[in-house]
């Protein structure tokens, strides 16, 4: 299975230059991809889009990369790897 058969992808980084280049890069490798300039938002967004795969920065104001994580791993919005 090739990643643009359907992977999608939520990346959340409080930076918008990372987050457009990021998500250029990825979606020019088949990616479908979902951005997010903060954590609440980015777990709002993976209930709603259900990614195969989650990139978080980690320093982030208000809610960290690892808080996020945990959340999605707790509502079980992501599957554990």
């Amino acid at each position: 299975m090739q990643a643009s058969d359907s992977w999608r992808i939520v990346l959340i980084d409080d930076e918008a230059d990372i987050r457009e280049v990021m998500s250029i890069a990825l979606e020019d490798e088949g990616y479908q991809v979902e951005t997010a300039s903060e954590g609440a938002s980015g777990i709002a967004l993976c209930s709603q889009f259900s990614p195969q795969i989650v990139i978080t920065d980690i320093r982030m104001p208000g809610m960290d990369g690892i808080q996020v994580l945990k959340t999605l791993k707790t509502d079980q919005l992501i599957l554990p790897g």
